[in-house]
């Protein structure tokens, strides 16, 4: 990874100097080799102007290191590349890998278009059961099922009435669940439980409503403990039968019934305006299920780092530990998610899921940051823990564009000390800021 960006550095270097010996050569004097070399009846030579290429003007000199001391106790992990020549302008500790939040989105955002494909769409099904008049609801992931007519999901979604609805007029008795897609435990070790009751994250199962929601129309409410009998639960009520999680789906047992989720796609550009948690995590479970690596959290990282190293993306020092960067056990460094970000971008097939990322002062999770700039200067997905906050995008500035990855951490105390939303996303921002101000002149000194 060093390399990488010593080519990136060199490449900078090289057209500066390409620049300065061409600037040079018509002027360049010769001076003489000996005493006897010079007559004294020689004229006096034309004084030889500076050549323009060697205008302090033509060197970049903003600098970004004021904004970075003011960080005070925070380390900045960073990179800043002038997108349209990928010449590299500026870096912070790119290269160590560092706890990512929600920037882990990206990853599960490129990795699901890469091997599930935008089209693909999640199936959940209903079938016989093992006992004369039940049936078996057997979970295929989707998190956007409806129980009922409003859902904080946007757009067409699935619901639990539309499978009751295609069993038409058969008496049901009883109803059973089937979550075998997804195996291990449902809540990551490495999760806090306020995660769940301040609406955050929900157990991950591969059967629920509303993901998981206790309010189906609210982004941030408290969540189930146990989503697959909550769907289940829904589900009876809507046959008038009643709910039995012994009853296990009939031998070779075809579908009396079948919705299906919206497709990657749309799944992924939700995921990445409001940084949905439960989305990243199925759709992470989704393409391990893809890959063959297993249908459980740890499944995730392999998955992952394979996918990560067919996009040609180095994964030294990566850790996928979940899909959601809600786990203070991810690991991905500076110069990782950017090398990510410019094969995404590069790449026809990738590129559109770019479209879900939020814009400052207008959508999702940047909707209410970054007043000082224009709206729209700052394109990019974030990502706050109390282990590290990040944004990983784009930066509109003058002249074009900058290619930016940010992540702070706090090492006094040790790496998991907490890093404040409140006192430490404004030092982060102002970095950001900062670099917007100095554009394509921006320098790390």
């Amino acid at each position: 990874m060093a390399d990488a960006r010593m080519m990136r550095l060199l490449g900078g270097a090289a057209a500066l100097i390409t620049g300065l010996l061409l600037g040079a050569a018509s002027t360049l004097i010769v001076p003489a080799t000996s005493a006897e070399d010079v007559s004294i009846t020689s004229p006096t030579p034309t004084p030889t102007p500076e050549p323009a290429s060697l205008q302090r003007a033509d060197f970049r000199k903003c600098s970004l290191q004021p904004a970075i001391d003011a960080a005070g106790d925070l380390t900045v992990h960073a990179t800043f590349t002038d997108d349209a020549t990928g010449q590299l302008l500026a870096e912070f500790h790119d290269d160590e890998p560092v706890p990512t939040a929600s920037v882990m989105k990206l990853v599960t955002a490129a990795t699901a278009y890469e091997v599930l494909g935008p089209d693909y769409r999640l199936t959940t099904q209903v079938v016989p059961g093992t006992k004369p008049g039940t049936v078996v609801l057997v979970g295929g992931g989707d998190p956007t099922l409806r129980s009922g007519d409003s859902s904080y999901f946007p757009g067409t979604t699935a619901s639990i009435a539309d499978l009751a609805a295609q069993l038409g007029n058969q008496r049901i008795t009883a109803v059973g669940i089937d979550t075998s897609r997804y195996t291990g435990p449902q809540w990551h070790p490495s999760w806090g439980p306020e995660d769940r009751t301040l609406g955050y994250m929900s157990p991950i199962s591969a059967l629920m409503v509303d993901g998981g929601r206790a309010d189906p129309a609210a982004q941030e409410s408290p969540r189930s403990e146990d989503p697959a009998s909550d769907a289940a639960a829904v589900f009876a009520a809507q046959t008038g039968a009643s709910f039995d999680p012994a009853l296990k789906p009939a031998p070779g047992a075809m579908p009396l019934a079948a919705v299906e989720s919206p497709t990657v796609a749309e799944l992924v550009d939700l995921m990445l305006l409001e940084s949905d948690n439960v989305i990243a995590e199925v759709l992470a479970r989704e393409v391990a299920i893809k890959l063959d690596t297993g249908t459980d959290f740890d499944a995730i990282n392999q998955a992952q780092r394979q996918a990560l190293l067919w996009l040609g993306v180095d994964v030294t020092g990566f850790v996928g530990a979940d899909g959601s960067g809600l786990s203070r056990d991810n690991r991905a460094s500076a110069e990782t998610i950017d090398e990510l970000l410019r094969v995404v971008s590069t790449h026809d097939e990738l590129a559109p899921l770019l479209a879900g990322l939020p814009e400052s002062q207008r959508t999702g999770t940047l909707e209410r940051r970054f007043p000082e700039l224009a709206d729209g200067a700052v394109n990019a997905k974030t990502g706050q823990i109390t282990e590290s906050l990040g944004l990983a995008g784009w930066i509109d500035v003058d002249g074009g564009r900058v290619r930016m990855v940010v992540m702070v951490t706090r090492p006094v105390g040790g790496e998991n000390a907490p890093v404040s939303v409140g006192v430490d996303r404004p030092l982060l921002d102002s970095v950001v800021a900062r670099a917007q101000e100095c554009g394509l002149q921006l320098s790390g000194q």
